[in-house]
């Protein structure tokens, strides 16, 4: 797995219909068998062949977690703008039927399904135990827009 930005998504970037720091930014997670992390072109998380969504209580597929603190910034002397937030706590995640492998970031509209999907963040699988998760954003930002 890696870390990836959906197609997609850069295409709704580059049209205009995305709001970094206004926009409704939410977090899902994914077990085992998901087909998010190869799903690159899908344009919606209702269009994923095999979501597999997180299932251990505390582990909110249904609605995700609303992302705190995102900022759009300019990072002038490395020649581009990025998206980041703050990491994200989720209590009292319990075990799901599978590890959890990875989160995915979405555009949120009415729903799960109609969501549009913006970034897959592969990370350490996790089982959760009961305790907090801390779902750690990349320190360069979630997403960075610019020049290579």
């Amino acid at each position: 797995m890696a870390t990836f930005a959906y197609n997609d998504h850069t295409h709704r970037l580059g049209e205009g219909n995305v709001a970094y720091a206004t926009d409704d930014h939410r977090l899902f997670l994914f077990m085992s068998n998901t087909t998010a992390d190869t799903e690159d072109d899908i344009t919606t998380w209702g269009g994923l062949t095999t979501p597999d969504w997180y299932d251990g209580t505390g582990g909110d597929s249904t609605s995700g977690y609303a992302l705190d603190s995102e900022a759009w910034a300019k990072d002038a002397s490395n020649n581009r703008s990025e998206f980041d937030a703050a990491d994200e706590v989720l209590s009292g995640v319990a075990a799901g039927t599978r590890d959890c492998v990875g989160s995915g970031l979405a555009q949120w509209d009415t729903d799960r399904a109609s969501s549009h999907p913006e970034v897959f963040l592969d990370h350490t699988d996790f089982a959760g135990n009961g305790g907090d998760v801390t779902f750690q954003m990349p320190a360069e930002g979630i997403i960075q827009v610019g020049q290579a």
